[in-house]
Formats: structure tokens, C-alpha cells, sequence
């Protein structure tokens, strides 16, 4: 909930979450065979997931409640 004074405008703070890509398989460079001549072909390995930071897309508003009670602003000195 965010609370704004009357006829004003406020900045609405949004929290997105992450999303997860799952790695690629990699295909690894042949090596020398250590039992004889040649080279062998190792198997795929899986690659780092990647992170995507995701973005908001609409804002909804859906209704407001009036306040009568408005948060308290502050008085008097800060000593």
C-alpha cells in the first residue's frame, strides 16, 4: 500500500522477481586419449543458468480507500 496526501502524486516502488534460464548444454574439445593414440570426445557438460531481471508491464489501479487518519508528520526540533 502507498500512501499519498491528497491531490498529490507519489512514486510507486515495484519488487520483480527474477527469472531463471536454464543452462545450455557445452560440448567439450577433444582431449588425448591417455590409453593409446588419438583422442577421445568427452561428454557435454551443462552450462551456468542465466538470470534475467524481469520488468513490470501494467499498472492496475484498482480503487483507493479514503484515509482519514493520515500518518502524523513530524514537529518540533531534531536537537
Amino acid at each position: 500500500m502507498t500512501y499519498a496526501r491528497p491531490r498529490a502524486t507519489t512514486d510507486l516502488v515495484f519488487v520483480c522477481p527474477t527469472k531463471t534460464i536454464p543452462g545450455q548444454l557445452q560440448q567439450q574439445p577433444p582431449v588425448l586419449n591417455p590409453n593409446g593414440p588419438g583422442y577421445v570426445n568427452p561428454p557435454p557438460t551443462m552450462g551456468p543458468p542465466e538470470m534475467k531481471i524481469t520488468h513490470p508491464v501494467l499498472v492496475e489501479h484498482r480503487g483507493a480507500v479514503v484515509d482519514n487518519n493520515p500518518p502524523q508528520e513530524p514537529s518540533g526540533s531534531a536537537n
